[in-house]
């Protein structure tokens, strides 16, 4: 692993690609892009986790862990001086690469106008919820 970060393009780095869309798209509100159509709220994420395994545009992508999605936040806010994932607007976002299998929990992000805060909880895996949804990335690999 040492000798692959020497030779890395990005060494101690994880670079990734992302929707720039601070939002989650709506149950039936998608938009196709690329021929890839957007991931929709309203699925568990054990469906999310499962969708991205078996259907064949997302394959290679990844849901985000809390790091990356605190990551997105931040350079949100300090690029556009936006916030994404809003829960007074039914927006949060399932942090689905921290999935927790043996406990049955997923991590979940999102800002609350309310205090002026960014949030990260935890919520079951099997339950879904129609304002929630799952960001999905595509991770940069050194060229080998």
């Amino acid at each position: 692993m040492i000798e692959q970060l020497k030779s890395s393009p990005f060494p101690g780095w994880n670079v990734i690609l992302l929707e720039d869309n601070p939002f989650l798209a709506k149950e039936n509100k998608g938009k196709t892009i690329g021929g890839r159509p957007q991931l929709e709220n309203n699925k568990t994420p054990r469906d999310y986790l499962k969708f991205l395994q078996t259907q064949k545009p997302y394959q290679n992508e990844f849901g985000l862990t809390i790091e990356d999605w605190l990551t997105k936040a931040i350079q949100r806010l300090h690029e556009k001086n936006e916030v994404i994932n809003i829960y007074e607007e039914f927006n949060l976002s399932f942090l689905i690469g921290n999935y927790l299998s043996s406990r049955g929990f997923v991590p979940y992000g999102y800002w609350n106008r309310d205090s002026c805060g960014v949030y990260v909880n935890y919520g079951y895996s099997d339950y879904r919820y129609a304002h929630s949804g799952a960001l999905s990335a595509v991770r940069i690999k050194n060229p080998s």
